[in-house]
């Protein structure tokens, strides 16, 4: 079973932990592309292309003029530690003991605007580039034209062994994967509060469970899909009634 997440918009530099297990991204090459098209953009361009307040399109444009695809292993973090946001705080990476770490590398996946296809481990800058974005260049004409065949052919190549897909990624990074083509078993959890006379996804809510249900797999070393509906942390309850073949609904009570 592969677990699949989305990145987050913030970003930390984390640079203790395990730096000699640090792994390169495989899409590397890619990643130094997209670069060199997002240092050529000035900070109101950054502003206006990623929507975000003059204070951030300064901060990000100084990043994409740091980046490098050659830093040294002491100035990249392991991508797990190094996003942060709602997901990534039910998930509380940095909390994880480094074998847990170890065991994420060979059974977790981050979807990257800018990466690509990520492991745990693979060492990566901060930077800020959605999937979603409306952005044109000379080489492509949206991220998701240009990420598309690259992320789902790594994820077919991996899940010929893995078989299942556990899919806790937004609908923004999982559309690049093209789920319903696939041709392995693909389940994608759903968390919902009971609010009124229904049970609704309340985002914060489902943001936070899915980094908390990532956790609860590394940790309990989960491979069988089956064994994720033991999950109820925080009063959530796997709910047969609410729950689809390839929709797993899992519900707390208000």
């Amino acid at each position: 079973m592969l677990v699949f997440l989305s990145p987050a918009k913030t970003m930390e530099a984390v640079n203790d932990r395990l730096p000699e297990k640090t792994t390169t991204p495989v899409h590397l090459k890619q990643a130094q592309e997209l670069m060199s098209q997002l240092k050529t953009l000035s900070v109101e361009e950054v502003e206006k292309i990623m929507k975000v307040s003059p204070k951030l399109a300064r901060e990000n444009y100084n990043r994409y003029q740091q980046w490098s695809a050659a830093a040294e292993r002491s100035m990249v973090t392991p991508a797990l530690l190094a996003y942060r946001g709602e997901v990534f705080n039910g998930l509380s990476a940095d909390t994880l003991s480094d074998e847990d770490l170890l065991w994420s590398q060979h059974h977790v996946r981050i979807l990257s605007g800018l990466y690509g296809y990520l492991k745990p481990l693979d060492g990566v800058q901060p930077y800020r580039l959605e999937l979603g974005i409306k952005w044109k260049t000379e080489i492509f004409d949206s991220l998701y034209r240009y990420w598309g065949e690259l992320m789902k052919a790594e994820a077919l190549k991996e899940l010929e062994k893995e078989k299942t897909l556990l899919n806790l990624a937004s609908g923004e990074y999982s559309k690049a994967l093209f789920l319903r083509k696939l041709p392995y078993k693909v389940i994608t959890p759903e968390f919902k509060d009971w609010r009124g006379d229904s049970y609704k996804v309340v985002t914060i809510y489902a943001k936070h469970q899915r980094g908390a249900m990532t956790r609860f797999i590394i940790e309990h070393r989960i491979t069988d899909v089956e064994d994720i509906k033991a999950y109820n942390l925080n009063g959530y309850q796997y709910n047969t009634d609410e729950s689809t073949a390839e929709k797993w609904v899992f519900t707390r009570e208000s």
